[in-house]
């Protein structure tokens, strides 16, 4: 059934949205079955505006034995800083999974 495969699909990443500001959007997304980087896509206000790879190096995740090798945090610096004004939703998640990462939606104060 449909279902069956909806709940499949959401388990598909981990992740966090971490620091949302007019410069910069980071915070950290792996897949659960295998240790290639993800995509994540980054949508304001339901606009896709960046997809980035993550694959930048965090310490805290490795240690956390989170990530095997800790190359799975991202950062979003390309996109129109304009866009993040009060009551902006930020969404983050990984490319074609269901649910956004944690702490996502964030909504701008």
């Amino acid at each position: 059934s449909l279902d069956y495969l909806e709940n499949a699909r959401q388990t598909m990443a981990l992740g966090s949205l971490g620091n949302v500001t007019k410069k910069y959007i980071a915070g950290w997304a792996r897949y659960q079955k295998h240790n290639r980087p993800a995509e994540v896509v980054l949508m304001i206000d339901d606009v896709e505006v960046a997809r980035v790879e993550a694959n930048i190096y965090r310490e805290d995740l490795k240690q956390k034995n989170i990530h095997p090798t800790g190359k799975c945090g991202f950062r979003f610096t390309d996109f129109d800083s304009s866009r993040i004004k009060r009551g902006a939703q930020v969404r983050v998640k990984v490319v074609d999974d269901i649910r956004d990462l944690k702490n996502s939606p964030y909504i701008v104060p």
